[in-house]
């Protein structure tokens, strides 16, 4: 039985808000001590945010990751738990990636997709193995300063601009 999305309360509001979203366009869905799962009230998106004492952020190394994911995972199972053995060989597919591939996948995994199963986190992971060897980098590139930038020889242009 599902729980029906609610409107986010004053603190619930404060962490969206400190997170760089807009709390009035979010639903909470469900909220445990660690995580809070969102629903955009315009998309349908879910996302969940980790809770740090430092406020928002991007979970810390690779055990704290698995920690949370397979905490995140066990959400998608009618008993809320998931076995040993399948978290062991579901490691062992992950050994055939670089660490930092297998992260990045479960930190995407846990704030976009905390609804799907861990076969959906072997998709996740396959395709930024490929965008690891297309391009070499595993994250998304910096819009904002993905520009080429300009080289000016700023003493030349002041020379120029005081002898005119």
């Amino acid at each position: 039985m599902k729980k029906r999305q609610t409107k986010p309360t004053r603190r619930q509001k404060e962490y969206i808000s400190g997170s760089g979203l807009d709390a009035s366009g979010w639903l909470v869905k469900s909220e445990d001590a660690d995580c809070l799962y969102l629903v955009s009230r315009k998309s349908g998106r879910t996302a969940g945010y980790q809770r740090k004492r430092g406020g928002a952020g991007r979970m810390g190394n690779l055990e704290e990751l698995k920690k949370e994911y397979w905490k995140v995972l066990a959400r998608t199972r009618k008993s809320g738990r998931i076995s040993q053995s399948v978290k062991d060989k579901e490691e062992e597919r992950w050994k055939q990636f670089d660490g930092d591939v297998v992260a990045e996948a479960l930190r995407i995994h846990i704030s976009n997709y905390p609804d799907y199963k861990e076969t959906y986190t072997r998709g996740i992971m396959r395709n930024l193995k490929l965008k690891k060897e297309r391009t070499g980098k595993v994250g998304k590139e910096n819009a904002f300063h993905g520009f080429r930038q300009n080289d000016y020889d700023f003493d030349a242009l002041e020379k120029a601009l005081v002898n005119n």
